[in-house]
């Protein structure tokens, strides 16, 4: 072997030996090192003296509506601490000094406060009392202030933190501007049914139940995840909030940062808001699927414009007008009648909803679910939906026919005692016609008495019956429960009277009539009637309106 050779051979054994002994070493120099970093991160030698760190909510007494709140300092600092409690995240100096935020003071000589009122959101922050009232107070995320609240409400025993699911409450709000200075507020709504959502707005952030109770409440809807807020006729910006309650349950307000309130404003300017949020347009629609129809239901706002609109049906969900083709067309409405029936939909699932012409669309027009577009439902499985719609407005029928009904009385009573007043200065008439003495005369010549002189006898003056009173029939009848009778009296007004109001008035009242004995579709057929409609309106629409919703 040559020299050459053993030289190198000795110097390879020489490099294994070295590195098989300082290999464990260098792990060992790269573990402490880690280990070093990760025992001051938690010892907080990272941080000041006066930084509280590894602060924790103990949830383990929630049940006994209390919580322990602790906290680890550096063993040579020798101040004392404050714990600060709010309902939104203590994350900066303003929330650190607000007024709505408490305090709770240490328990003298440990890392420990109690906090016993938690009803609500919770947030706390721990801080040196010696930096409390300047604006040099330093916030590190989870260190000396925790980021995800604590949430108690009033109906919950257990609370999780946000992190975890939280009974009946709502998340991921969101608002955005829509066409003319509109804003759409939307949300995951809760998973069961028979909720209540209420939508409250304000010109500031509402992150507290202070400034929810003293918020603008611009609506609510029942089990649904949007609402269109078209009340805005002022410029500038605005912030949304949105409470949960069962239908019979109580309003309860739990505020979360972009999940029941928001954190950003909605600006909108002089030009959002133009002068087109005067005209007709479909502000909800809803749809009421029965086993050879569909009823679609709708409410409108403005009174300019044409109120003429094109109910379609399509496949896809359209978001522009131009999605819209013309064999997508069903009928034409007149958007102020709030209803249409669709006789024998194809099954499976279609959009339908309710378009403007093409003169009359406005800039920027666009479908939105639930406001002017509605997916049908399919024929399968539909009656728990049906059953939740039809619940839902019977409820709103029962609260029109309540308004209906007293405004019905009020004109009635109004018109009966004008109509009493007419009535009584024609009784006068005729009695004084009835006072008329017609005398014969007798004429005498000399002493013969002579007969008298037959005259032709006065004609006779045909008077005209007097016209039956529809008030008078239906204060006898229809308002005495007696419903078979205003129905024949009633059609005997229909059949002999000249005064078409008269006969229209009748009408309508023989299908309320029929409605009260439970014959929805007679009564339809009268409510449906032209000279109906062009008299009352209002009337006939609404009674039609509950006759459908009747039928089974």
């Amino acid at each position: 072997m040559s020299y050459f050779c053993k030289k190198h051979i000795i110097l390879s054994l020489f490099i294994v030996i070295l590195v098989s002994f300082e290999l464990p070493l260098f792990s060992q120099f790269i573990e402490g090192a880690r280990g070093q970093r990760q025992n001051e991160q938690t010892s907080g030698a990272r941080w000041p003296a006066h930084i509280a760190y590894n602060i924790k909510v103990n949830e383990e007494n929630v049940s006994n509506r209390f919580v322990i709140i602790t906290w680890e300092a550096n063993p040579e600092y020798k101040g004392r601490f404050t714990v600060f409690k709010s309902s939104s995240v203590i994350d900066n100096i303003a929330n650190l000094y607000h007024p709505s935020t408490t305090r709770l003071r240490q328990i003298e000589g440990r890392n420990v406060a109690v906090d016993n009122a938690l009803e609500g959101i919770n947030f706390y922050a721990v801080i040196a009392e010696e930096v409390v009232g300047s604006n040099s107070v330093q916030f590190i995320t989870n260190v000396n202030y925790i980021s995800s609240p604590l949430i108690v409400s009033s109906s919950v025993v257990n609370a999780r933190t946000a992190n975890n699911h939280i009974v009946n409450m709502v998340s991921g709000i969101d608002a955005s501007l829509v066409p003319d200075g509109h804003i759409l507020i939307r949300w995951n709504a809760i998973s069961d049914s028979g909720h209540i959502y209420t939508i409250y707005r304000s010109r500031n952030i509402l992150d507290t139940p202070e400034k929810v109770h003293n918020a603008e409440k611009i609506g609510e809807v029942q089990d649904n995840s949007m609402f269109l807020d078209e009340s805005v006729i002022n410029s500038g910006t605005y912030f949304y909030a949105i409470t949960a309650r069962r239908i019979n349950g109580e309003e309860r307000i739990l505020l979360v940062p972009r999940s029941t309130f928001t954190m950003e404003g909605i600006f909108v300017n002089e030009r959002s808001i133009n002068h087109v949020a005067s005209r007709f347009r479909v502000n909800s629609i809803r749809a009421i699927l029965r086993e050879d129809q569909i009823v679609l239901l709708w409410e409108h706002t403005g009174s300019g414009g044409s109120r003429f609109f094109r109910v379609f049906r399509t496949r896809t969900r359209p978001v522009h007008f131009d999605d819209i083709r013309d064999n997508d067309i069903i009928d034409d409405v007149d958007i102020t009648s709030g209803h249409h029936e669709l006789r024998n939909p194809p099954s499976g699932e279609w959009y339908y909803g309710i378009a403007p012409y093409p003169h009359s669309v406005e800039p920027n027009f666009a479908f939105i679910q639930g406001v002017n577009v509605i997916l049908g439902m399919s024929r399968v499985d539909t009656n728990q939906a049906e059953y939740q719609a039809r619940q839902s407005a019977d409820l709103q029928l029962e609260q029109r026919v309540e308004r209906l009904e007293q405004q019905e009385q009020q004109r009635i009573a109004k018109q009966k005692e004008k109509e009493l007043a007419q009535q009584e200065q024609q009784r006068l008439v005729r009695q004084a016609e009835r006072r008329e003495i017609i005398t014969d005369e007798i004429v005498v010549v000399e002493d013969e008495v002579r007969p008298p002189v037959s005259e032709p006898k006065p004609r006779q003056r045909v008077r005209p019956q007097p016209r039956v009173d529809v008030d008078t029939v239906l204060e006898r009848t229809f308002f005495s429960n007696r419903y078979k009778t205003a129905i024949k009296e009633l059609d005997s007004i229909v059949k002999t009277s000249s005064n078409e109001r008269d006969v229209a008035k009748a009408k309508l009242f023989i299908g309320r009539s029929y409605a009260e004995l439970g014959d929805h579709q007679k009564a339809l057929g009268y409510f449906l009637s032209k000279d109906v409609v062009r008299f009352f309106p209002k009337e006939a629409s609404f009674w039609r309106d509950n006759s459908i919703l009747r039928l089974n």
